[in-house]
């Protein structure tokens, strides 16, 4: 099976809707912002009057989940604004220039990785100076004050963007959705046609091989966290270790656009995920021999170096997405995308439940280094030899 390259279409407006993609972007991106950032300051909200609350009583728990799960569904926001304008308006204002399209995806990813060291930093700081209270309402207000701005930004892109205001599709029926068995059945339905959708698309294995990433605890993520934490890594050090991979990844974004150019979508991923896939080989047999604390810190070292590659291959997925898939479809298949790799983000906490023991973590992070070797197996195996960039 090969993958060619398809000839870069320009861009233009779609003629019709499918099913389950209906939505007009620039509402769908107002109401995903609204979520995210009213589901971040009700957390916060949650979270302020925990601080109050005696530890272990059963209202100080109930907090806690509520804290956890309204935040949970800030994600939930957080991916929807991200494909109604990150995936589907960069394409659009790029009108089908491949070059263009990278800059800009790499710029859009280079400020989501710059919030993501300057916010915990600002927090940090926060607590430092005043107290954990004081940052949690903090975060409150700011999510408050932050949405209109936000809605009112995209807005006035939109208005002053004739090629935003020509993307805007169809609006929706405007009938309200009814809890029913009939309208279980029609979701049911609608997500097995997406699935079909996006299992058709000729860009389906490079998706499945970065969806495969995502099964692992081979990151900065919860498992990983508390295991450095066991192993006698302070949370200090562990904040600056994840600075360090956002700003490896600021580095991917650097180069992504040279990588482009250069070698061509199909050549800057396997660039990407050779580079993952070597770091984290390296880091689990260096980290699985040494002793404390070095041992620690060279996994850490290691998780850090892999983010260059990681979010270098992201990119180069992502836009063959944007590229490749037909825009009356793209936002079901970036939907099926995102959902897919939540889905085993998801599994990966549900191994580590099983396999919950610290000191058997090491099969945990050897099984996430064969799922990246899988991947990249998977996205070596598609590509087209002869296939030169133009």
């Amino acid at each position: 099976m090969t993958m060619s390259v398809q000839p870069t279409q320009l861009y233009t407006a779609p003629t019709s809707c499918q099913p389950g993609d209906r939505t007009p972007r620039l509402g769908a991106a107002v109401s995903m912002y609204r979520l995210q950032n009213a589901a971040v300051a009700l957390s916060a909200f949650s979270a302020f009057l925990a601080s109050f609350l005696t530890q272990g009583s059963l209202t100080f728990w109930i907090c806690i989940l509520a804290t956890i799960f309204i935040g949970s569904v800030s994600s939930v926001g957080c991916q929807g604004s991200s494909l109604s304008v990150e995936r589907e308006w960069t394409k659009a204002l790029c009108h089908g220039n491949s070059d263009s399209l990278a800059s800009l995806n790499a710029g859009m990813r280079r400020i989501d990785l710059t919030c993501l060291i300057a916010s915990p930093v600002m927090a940090s700081l926060i607590m430092t100076l005043a107290s954990i209270r004081v940052a949690v309402v903090a975060i409150l207000v700011w999510n408050m004050l932050a949405w209109w701005p936000e809605c009112r930004l995209l807005q006035l892109a939109q208005h002053f963007s004739p090629l935003l205001r020509q993307q805007e599709l169809a609006p929706a029926s405007q009938e309200a959705p009814r809890l029913s068995l009939k309208s279980f059945r029609n979701s049911v339905a609608q997500s097995r046609e997406a699935w079909q959708i996006y299992r058709s698309q000729a860009v389906f294995p490079a998706a499945l091989a970065l969806a495969m990433l995502y099964l692992t605890v081979m990151s900065f993520g919860l498992l990983m966290t508390a295991y450095l934490k066991w192993r006698g890594m302070l949370e200090a050090t562990l904040g600056l270790y994840r600075a360090a991979g956002a700003l490896a990844g600021i580095g991917a974004t650097l180069c992504f656009s040279a990588l482009h150019a250069r070698l061509g979508l199909e050549g800057a991923g396997p660039v990407g995920l050779v580079c993952q896939w070597a770091s984290l080989v390296v880091t689990l047999v260096l980290s699985s021999v040494l002793m404390h604390p070095a041992g620690s810190h060279v996994l850490a070292a290691g998780l850090v170096a892999s983010r260059f590659g990681l979010w270098a291959f992201d990119l180069a997925v992502s836009q063959m997405l944007q590229e490749r898939v037909p825009l009356e479809q793209l936002g079901v298949v970036n939907g099926m995308q995102s959902s897919l790799q939540s889905l085993l983000q998801s599994l990966s906490y549900a191994v580590g439940l099983l396999i919950w023991q610290p000191q058997l973590f090491i099969i945990l992070m050897g099984g996430s280094v064969l799922t990246v070797s899988g991947a990249l197996v998977l996205y070596l195996s598609i590509i087209d030899p002869e296939n030169k960039p133009a």
